[in-house]
């Protein structure tokens, strides 16, 4: 981490990184100090899987992305479910990130 700045009043903390961030770390020492990070699901649909291979590079390029906390992708539904910080990560972003995969 390179700074973290926090406002009580608004129940807001901006924290930047001199790399790839690791949310999973950061929401753990958080809630290990006794406070809540906010989180939503949000849901893809997945078209082109053929195989678990398939699911096993799209739930890793998901989670590779900064903010998402975790991601399980269903072959047979065809959907993904991701679990991400709130507005801290887009839909655009978590859609590049399946689509640079193929």
């Amino acid at each position: 981490m390179v700074s973290v700045s926090v406002n009580l009043a608004a129940e807001h903390a901006d924290i930047a990184f001199s790399g790839p961030p690791d949310a999973v770390a950061v929401i753990r020492a958080i809630n290990d100090a006794g406070y809540e990070v906010g989180t939503e699901s949000v849901d893809l649909s997945i078209e082109g899987m053929s195989c678990a291979a398939c699911v096993n590079r799209i739930e890793t390029s998901l989670k590779a992305v900064p903010g998402v906390t975790d991601a399980m992708v269903n072959l047979a539904t065809g959907k993904a479910s991701v679990e991400i910080v709130s507005d801290a990560v887009g839909v655009a972003d978590l859609e590049t990130s399946v689509e640079r995969i193929g």
